[in-house]
C-alpha cells in the first residue's frame, strides 16, 4: 500500500489526473480510479496538520520524542491513521527538515530586509552583530538545535537529499553573517569568527 502522495492533490477536475491515477474511460466502462476532490483535499489537510504537529513536537522535545503514538497524542488522531497516511519515519523527517529550513530562511530574509531599510552602513558592526545575534538566539535557538539534530539523523539514516538540503542551509546561514560583515566594511577573513559564534558547522 503506497502512502498518500501530496503531489497527487494538485490536479484539475477539468480533465487532469494526479500522478499514478488512470483517467476515466467512459466508453470502455473502465472503473474510475481518480479520488474525488473532497477526499483529496481532506487527506492533504490531514498531512499538513500532522506535519505542523510533528515539527512542533520535534522542536520542543527533539527527534527522539517523535513517534506515531506521540504524534497521535498531540493531534488527537489514532497512531494507525498517522502511519497509514504518512508512511514512514523518513518521510516525516523530510517534512520536518524542510519546514525547519523554511523557518530559518525566513528569519534571514526578514533581517536582511530590515538591514537594507533601517541599518545605516556607517553603523558599527559590533553593535549590529550583537543585536542580530541576540535576536537569532532568542527566537531561533530551538530551530537551530533542531537543524543540527536533523543533520545527524539524515547522515545516520542515509537520507542524502535531506543532508544536502541541510548543508545548503548551513552555507546560507554562513553567507548571511559574512555579507553582514562585508556590508559594514569588514574583510572576508573576519567572517570566520562570525560563523563560529553563531554556531555554524565547518
Amino acid at each position: 500500500m503506497q502512502p498518500f502522495n501530496p503531489d497527487a492533490a494538485r490536479f484539475s477536475l477539468g480533465g487532469g489526473s494526479p500522478p499514478g491515477h488512470r483517467r476515466c474511460d467512459h466508453r470502455s466502462g473502465a472503473v474510475r480510479t481518480c479520488k474525488n476532490r473532497a477526499f483529496v483535499l481532506r487527506e492533504e489537510a490531514l498531512l499538513q496538520t500532522w506535519g505542523t504537529a510533528a515539527y512542533d513536537l520535534a522542536e520542543e522535545s527533539g527527534l527522539a520524542a517523535l513517534s506515531a503514538r506521540s504524534l497521535a497524542r498531540k493531534t488527537g488522531m489514532s497512531p494507525s491513521a498517522i502511519n497509514y497516511h504518512i508512511g514512514n519515519r523518513e518521510r516525516l523527517i523530510a517534512q520536518i527538515a524542510f519546514k525547519a529550513i523554511a523557518v530559518s530562511s525566513r528569519w534571514r530574509q526578514s533581517q536582511a530586509a530590515l538591514q537594507e531599510e533601517g541599518a545605516p552602513r556607517w553603523a558599527e558592526l559590533d553593535h549590529v552583530f550583537t543585536s542580530l545575534l541576540q535576536d537569532r538566539l532568542s527566537t531561533g535557538r530551538m530551530v537551530m538545535a533542531l537543524l543540527q539534530e536533523l543533520e545527524n539523523e539524515a547522515v545516520a539514516s542515509g537520507q542524502t537529499a535531506i543532508e544536502e538540503a541541510l548543508r545548503e542551509e548551513m552555507f546560507a546561514e554562513t553567507a548571511f553573517w559574512r555579507d553582514l560583515a562585508i556590508r559594514h566594511g569588514e574583510s572576508v577573513d573576519a567572517c570566520s569568527a562570525t560563523s563560529s559564534v553563531t554556531g555554524q558547522r565547518h
